[in-house]
């Protein structure tokens, strides 16, 4: 948009340039007046700080897109390492969950053996039959 309006503007102070070469139509009312070339001038340099100002505005943009792809592979490599460290988890639990099972079975064995020694009739020696 500010290259457009720049054209623009050159666009017309070279019309204004062109007519004053052209003897044919060179009037005193189609000379540019120094307030003119002022004003042409002052809209050029505006311009080119307002593209300078865009440029700086697009490095800026293109830096800030650099940084977040960065951060992307950064997030999504810690992402693999997290979903790698679940897997590990979960097998790890699933490999607690059987040892418990594991152990509660022992536990019951253990138990239905102790109540069936304690229902076996003992001798006077405090030994079981």
């Amino acid at each position: 948009a500010a290259r457009e309006r720049r054209d623009a503007v050159v666009s017309e102070l070279m019309a204004k340039l062109a007519s004053m070469t052209d003897s044919s139509t060179q009037t005193d009312d189609n000379l540019p007046t120094a307030e003119d070339i002022a004003r042409l001038e002052e809209q050029i340099e505006a311009l080119e700080r307002e593209m300078a100002d865009q440029e700086f505005s697009k490095q800026m943009i293109h830096k800030d897109r650099e940084r977040i792809l960065e951060s992307q592979k950064h997030l999504e490599q810690q992402h693999a390492e997290l979903q790698a460290e679940l897997r590990e988890l979960h097998f790890e639990n699933h490999d607690l969950h059987n040892q418990l099972k594991d152990l509660e079975e022992q536990l019951e064995t253990k138990d239905i053996h102790l109540k069936e020694s304690l229902q076996r009739p003992k001798r006077t020696d405090g030994s079981t039959m």
